[in-house]
């Protein structure tokens, strides 16, 4: 396990927002499975953990804390998968940080991600005093634009050709939430 305060499993309507464990590599696979076409049409990492194995070892990074991987949350259905936020990129020295997301397509529209991405936030400020939060995403990806914005993160440019997915070159954009922001959004909920 990382040296990273523990994240206190959070309700959010029905759901369990948890650490995901590398005991959970097997539910981890079949929600990736379940719905690879909708993870995966923006975000790398679905297709290389629909196996038990690959998605353990995608979850143990985050379990050790490799390169600055902080948190892996899940919400949980039961004992199902349905979406998550990530902790990642963690530079203690600078207090910056990246937070990203994803839900399966049957749980979108409902404000789910918000909510969990705001507990990710509160996590990130109180246990990790970080300063700067970066939120990236490709350029056609509307919702999670959409979605950065509404959480207060301010747009801050286009990193052109900054990604690779599904062997394409991909424009990624860059969002940030700074100091005060950090709080003020966390006060809006």
């Amino acid at each position: 396990m990382s040296g990273y305060p523990s994240f206190e499993p959070v309700e959010i309507e029905g759901l369990q927002l948890r650490r995901v464990k590398v005991r959970d590599a097997r539910r981890w696979a079949e929600h990736v499975r379940a719905d690879l076409a909708h993870l995966g049409e923006h975000l790398p990492w679905p297709a290389a953990t629909t196996a038990t194995t690959r998605a353990a070892e995608f979850i143990s990074r985050y379990a050790s804390g490799d390169d600055g991987r902080v948190l892996l949350l899940g919400a949980f259905d039961g004992d199902r998968i349905v979406g998550g936020t990530v902790l990642m990129s963690y530079e203690p020295w600078l207090a910056t940080i990246e937070l990203g997301c994803w839900v399966i397509s049957g749980y979108e529209g409902r404000g789910l991600v918000r909510r969990m991405c705001l507990h990710t936030l509160r996590y990130a400020r109180a246990e990790l005093a970080v300063h700067r939060v970066q939120w990236r995403c490709a350029a056609e990806n509307a919702r999670s634009r959409m979605l950065a914005q509404r959480l207060g993160f301010s747009f801050e440019g286009t990193l052109r050709d900054a990604g690779l997915h599904q062997g394409a070159r991909q424009d990624l954009q860059l969002f940030s939430l700074v100091g005060a922001e950090i709080d003020a959004a966390l006060a809006s909920t």
